[in-house]
């Protein structure tokens, strides 16, 4: 997903947010360390002329590791701290976000092309951006160039990197030190320890764990296709299946799960894979380490995490969330909240009238009658609300229609053009509906 950003709108906002950065790598004078992020105290922070930025969290809750290795594996575009989530997309709207439980804002518009590596600790974000190390503060101030990088980890008052020389760190104490020599790709910790890979010459990648006492780095395994994180084991695609890698670094291996085609994006999550198979379209599958697998989402996406639950990607521009077991689908933007309790113990044969055979127009909205055992649920003493927030939603695609709750009516809004089936759930009860769009 390319982008070509003018340079003059770069120009301009470093003018005008940063007119005093210069990389840190090589800067003389000490930055000003972020206000209430002690364990951040060595990282380098924004520009020394710039007002301390408080952490949007308590103290308790900041992150001495900048991101797991969960996030880092599937696509370092996502890092979390004190229940929000900071993100970039590359959708309708390009940017770096921070998602809250209810709201979604923008932190920076359009200046990142195909951004990763994404780290937070205290009021402070790292990333990688066309091979440079960039920090913004998390109030979205404060943009400053650090050195480049291939990748980058913040962890336990230090930054470190992969560039053309090596491994390496970063401190305003010690400056950049030479950890490993070599040509490493991937860096993440877990259990504690530094991971790297680097090209096998057989077959995709090596995984190695390193230290940064000057020591060679020591190999776990060979030959990967790729590696992900549930943070409680890593997960290798080899070419004989995959296999574990627990805290004590051994392998044990699953041969009963295995890929033709390396997917597309992939997370791992309490003993399950979650990934895009490149054999149908990017399509969204869950599989487990038994080899058992099923479609979740029938639309191509372009990379995923996990987070609290739910099933976070990006879909044709559109950054999406869902159930685990492929629920309550979406968008990210209409907040975190995956509650899907029965407020006032709702239950009951779920109905909708309003909505029959006719196709719907794309960028259209048609009001429909909920009913629950054949009464409107306010003849039950539910409100509209509090039984919709009730329901549990199914559609197998909500980029073309969903239904929505807004003052105090219930509306199916489709979207653009195709077909969909619509369920919804009251208890054990539900009832499908087909929903066809046409252009407007």
């Amino acid at each position: 997903m390319k982008r070509i950003i003018p340079l003059i709108l770069v120009i301009i906002f470093c003018l005008t947010g940063c007119a005093d950065s210069q990389p840190s790598a090589t800067a003389s004078a000490s930055p000003s360390q972020t206000a209430g992020a002690s364990s951040t105290a060595a990282l380098p922070s924004a520009t020394a002329t710039a007002a301390p930025v408080e952490p949007d969290c308590p103290p308790e809750e900041i992150n001495a590791l900048g991101a797991e290795a969960a996030y880092l594996l599937s696509g370092g575009r996502f890092a979390e701290q004190g229940g929000f989530m900071y993100y970039f997309s590359g959708g309708e709207q390009p940017g770096l976000y921070k998602q809250g439980q209810e709201e979604s804002l923008i932190l920076q518009d359009g200046l990142f092309d195909e951004a990763s590596w994404l780290n937070v600790i205290g009021a402070q974000l790292y990333f990688v951006s066309g091979g440079t190390a960039y920090e913004i503060y998390t109030d979205s101030t404060g943009l400053k160039e650090l050195f480049k990088a291939k990748a980058l980890l913040a962890w336990e008052g230090k930054l470190y990197y992969i560039d053309a020389d090596g491994l390496k760190s970063y401190d305003d104490a010690d400056g950049s030190v030479l950890i490993a020599e070599g040509e490493f790709s991937q860096l993440f910790v877990q259990f504690g320890r530094l991971f790297v890979t680097s090209k096998n010459a057989q077959y995709g990648y090596d995984l190695l764990v390193c230290s940064d006492e000057g020591n060679e780095p020591q190999t776990v395994l060979t030959g990967c296709a790729f590696l992900l994180s549930d943070g409680q084991l890593i997960y290798a695609e080899t070419s004989s299946g995959i296999y574990t890698i627990d805290s004590e670094l051994a392998l044990t291996e699953h041969n009963n799960l295995s890929f033709d085609l390396v997917p597309a994006a992939a997370a791992a999550y309490d003993g399950n894979i979650y990934y895009c198979d490149r054999r149908d379209e990017n399509s969204i599958y869950a599989a487990d380490l038994e080899g058992n697998r099923q479609m979740l989402f029938g639309r191509p996406a372009d990379f995923m995490w996990v987070y609290s639950g739910r099933l976070m990607y990006e879909s044709e521009g559109r950054i999406m969330t869902m159930t685990l077991d492929g629920k309550d689908n979406r968008l990210l933007s209409e907040g975190l909240d995956s509650d899907s309790g029965t407020p006032g113990g709702l239950s009951g044969v779920p109905a909708l009238e309003g909505i029959g055979n006719e196709a719907l127009t794309a960028g259209q909205s048609k009001e429909v009658t909920l009913l629950l055992d054949g009464k409107p649920p306010q003849e039950q003493g539910i409100s509209l609300q509090q039984a919709f927030e009730g329901l549990q939603i199914v559609n197998t695609d909500n980029l073309i229609a969903r239904l929505v709750y807004k003052e105090d009516k219930l509306f199916i809004e489709a979207l653009e053009e195709g077909s969909t089936v619509l369920r919804i759930e009251a208890g054990e009860e539900s009832a499908e509906y087909l929903i066809r769009v046409v252009e407007g």
